[in-house]
């Protein structure tokens, strides 16, 4: 069977198993959307740790959360495996290419996973998958690699890219009272909505640190 199968006839139950890290699983939710606007009626779950849960928790086009305990460890893995496989899927997406999502999408038992082409895997990743996107010379725009994905499975273009994130009432009330509080500790009004700019600052990675001396030259 090739990806290109499901472009007629849509799966009952699928799975995106991306675990880890807030920016990929952020950059990911483009193509959870492209999904959801080709096969509306896909019951779409999403297989996560922790750290990025509430990303998709509530997120319109995910159905259906699974977690992965990290800090557990091994029962929390072994009670996560369990799930999954209970959920009888008809196909799973993984799009984290290591061995951790490789053991987690060939234990759905799912007839179609689709995972990255064996030259972009790591950790002999694309042992576990049943089917591969074609591998991707340039790959540096994670957003672009996860629409891959839906390349391969034949499903229309997100034009523009929609993340599906969007701010509840008393999320935006929440913000407006921190901006307004924090500029009038600095000494100014704050601007309107229209004229700010945020900065996510920091990584779990080291290696991604800048100096505060580059943030200061770039909001410059």
């Amino acid at each position: 069977m090739t990806p290109v199968a499901f472009a007629q006839s849509a799966p009952r139950k699928m799975l995106i198993v991306l675990l880890g890290a807030i920016g990929d699983v952020v950059r990911a939710l483009p193509l959870a959307m492209r999904i959801k606007r080709h096969w509306p009626d896909v019951e779409l779950h999403w297989a996560v740790e922790p750290i990025s849960r509430t990303l998709v928790e509530g997120h319109p086009a995910v159905d259906r959360v699974i977690v992965f305990d990290r800090p557990r460890g091994l029962p929390a893995f072994l009670e996560f495996i369990r799930e999954l496989r209970a959920m009888r899927y008809e196909l799973v997406l993984d799009l984290q290419r290591h061995l951790k999502s490789g053991v987690a999408s060939f234990s759905t038992g799912a007839p179609v996973r689709l995972g990255f082409n064996r030259v972009n895997s790591r950790e002999g990743n694309w042992l576990f998958n049943t089917l591969h996107v074609r591998a991707l010379e340039h790959f540096s725009s994670k957003v672009q690699q996860f629409q891959a994905f839906g390349d391969a499975l034949g499903l229309a273009p997100l034009e523009p890219l929609d993340f599906g994130l969007r701010a509840e009432a008393e999320e935006l009330a929440k913000i407006e009272h921190f901006v307004q509080e924090h500029c009038a500790r600095a000494g100014f009004s704050a601007p309107g909505p229209e004229r700010r700019v945020a900065f996510i600052l920091g990584s779990t990675w080291p290696s991604r640190f800048w100096t505060a001396a580059h943030y200061v030259s770039l909001a410059r």
